[in-house]
């Protein structure tokens, strides 16, 4: 074989514009999902961002409420703190200003599908030539 015979030119044309006509289909695909997707990250993100809040104002609430029980604890004499009482209710106080398990959520949501850099289907001056050269 010297060169590519007609028959393998069309069969090779033939498959350009099929590789052509998918990197459409697959583009116009990744742009619709991206399109879709963008009304959930903004309802997820605004979401999150709400709960968040919420759990800010949980945590504050404790805040306080530790705040008023350290108050009261300073406010009971020393014998009755170093009491088995006194020591439960100091325990208690803590656990009210750092109450487990009340922590803002995050998490990165999946970036927009980027579109691959296809080859220029139209200019087939990259694919390799027809015969070898010097031929």
């Amino acid at each position: 074989m010297r060169s590519i015979s007609k028959a393998q030119q069309q069969d090779i044309e033939k498959a350009i514009n099929a590789c052509s006509a998918t990197a459409q289909r697959l583009e116009d695909a990744i742009e619709e999902y991206n399109a879709a997707m963008a009304p959930h990250r903004e309802r997820i993100e605004a979401a999150l961002e709400a709960y968040n809040e919420t759990v800010t104002d949980l945590r504050s609430t404790y805040t306080d409420i530790a705040s008023a029980a350290r108050d009261y604890y300073s406010d009971r004499t020393e014998k009755w703190q170093e009491s088995e009482a006194g020591q439960a209710y100091s325990e208690w106080a803590d656990q009210l200003e750092d109450p487990e398990g009340i922590e803002d959520l995050e998490f990165e949501l999946p970036e927009e599908l980027a579109v691959p850099d296809f080859p220029d289907w139209e200019d087939d001056s990259w694919l390799p030539p027809q015969m070898p050269s010097g031929g």
